[in-house]
């Protein structure tokens, strides 16, 4: 049966956790008993009130604890000084958030608590009264949340600074950049010019050297030997090296794609008109950047040009005598066409040729006594053209041949001596 004293100060305790709580208007002996008179269990009481204090989030009234005060020591049941600093010092318990709550004195089990002193990871101690003091309901801190939060609202102008500042960077890259272009342009121009006439005048060092064109024809602007060294120089998407072993071959299909194209040789070598069309029948690849080889009538082995054929093309023009740089033909074909002048004396000279067929042409000029050089000819058709003059005696010395046609030309004079000809036929 509980003792008057007993009843007494749980009343006490009941005060304490109401609103209307008024320390002042406690007896004497028992305000001073309020703090610190329990007797502590830390496995049970530090616990639950750890717990209990933790809980109704913002509604914690002891989340806000600041002020400290200490509790005056007090005689427990047993008679012995108790003070609640000193258990949690005793205890070294001041690491973890804990309470203290005033107990039933007389029971063993801990079952009604009322938190009254809050022990915080410093180690110190708040009252209840300052905890009352210093609550503030939910609705206030609302209030104080949006009054920050107006406060402290971002403002717009370190964006818009940020904005102007790089609108004001672009325009200056613009400005710059636009002035520099015509600079820039003239520039390139001069070093293009520049690089033009260093290359041109590389490759005519080249061919001139190689022997196979006057230095004369090169430096005429309007001969077909200028305008492909132009073209090559200047034009050629191949863009090959002036020291470039392949030049010689591209410069001679060169010079005779233009000795066929007089009227836009000035203009196409210069860079200044496309290629839409030209006079033969099929021009496939001529003067592109295509390599040789892929050029319409013409046929490689090992990247030596080997078979030129453009029979009935509608070629008209000269064949020039750069044709000797092609020294590795073994067919010639260029017959039924309205080929003129003369017939290179060097083209007799290549060692690999096997036929040359210039029937059908409008050739003029005489038969060249390099014909004789021609021993590994087996054909020569010459027929149908405005030849003059004598059959070469040299003739007889083109020892394999085994068809020759002369016919059909303005020849004069007696039929030289042909007994070396053993192969050929009637």
């Amino acid at each position: 049966m509980s003792s008057p004293s007993r009843k007494k100060k749980l009343r006490a305790v009941s005060q304490v956790g109401s609103s209307a709580f008024n320390p002042s208007s406690l007896p004497g002996k028992y305000s001073a008993e309020i703090i610190g008179n329990a007797p502590l269990s830390p496995a049970s009481s530090i616990s639950s009130s750890s717990t209990a204090a933790r809980s109704n989030n913002d509604n914690d009234v002891f989340g806000d604890l600041s002020p400290h005060i200490a509790s005056p020591p007090q005689r427990n049941t047993r008679g012995r000084l108790f003070s609640t600093r000193g258990f949690l010092r005793q205890s070294n318990q001041f690491e973890v958030d804990q309470s203290v709550n005033i107990m039933d004195h007389g029971r063993a089990n801990y079952s009604r608590r009322s938190p009254v002193i809050r022990a915080t990871s410093d180690g110190s101690t708040s009252s209840l009264v300052d905890i009352l003091l210093s609550f503030r309901s939910s609705s206030s801190r609302g209030q104080n949340l949006a009054n920050i939060q107006e406060e402290y609202k971002p403002s717009i102008w370190p964006e818009l600074c940020r904005w102007l500042l790089i609108l004001m960077l672009f325009g200056v890259a613009a400005t710059f950049l636009v002035l520099s272009v015509p600079h820039m342009a003239r520039i390139s121009k001069d070093y293009h010019e520049t690089g033009e006439a260093d290359r041109w005048n590389a490759m005519s060092a080249f061919i001139i050297a190689s022997g196979f064109t006057r230095q004369s024809h090169v430096e005429r602007n309007s001969t077909s030997q200028h305008h492909a060294l132009t073209w090559l120089s200047k034009t050629d998407p191949a863009r090959i090296k002036p020291d470039d072993p392949r030049l010689l071959a591209r410069y001679a299909l060169a010079v005779f794609f233009y000795s066929n194209h007089p009227e836009i040789a000035y203009n196409h070598s210069n860079g200044q008109r496309l290629l839409l069309h030209t006079a033969w029948e099929r021009d496939d690849q001529w003067m592109t950047g295509d390599d040789v080889c892929d050029w319409y009538g013409i046929e490689c082995k090992k990247e030596e040009i080997t078979q030129w054929n453009m029979s009935a093309n509608n070629l008209r023009g000269e064949i020039p005598a750069e044709i000797s740089i092609l020294s590795k033909l073994e067919l010639i074909d260029l017959s039924t066409n309205q080929l003129i002048k003369r017939v290179p004396a060097s083209v007799y000279k290549f060692s690999s040729l096997k036929q040359l067929i210039l029937k059908d042409n409008s050739l003029t000029g005489t038969i060249s006594n390099d014909i004789g050089y021609a021993r590994n000819a087996e054909e020569i058709d010459l027929s149908d053209n405005h030849l003059t003059g004598f059959i070469p005696s040299s003739i007889n010395t083109a020892v394999s041949l085994r068809r020759l046609s002369l016919a059909d030309n303005s020849l004069e004079g007696t039929v030289p001596n042909m007994t070396g000809l053993s192969h050929l036929g009637p």
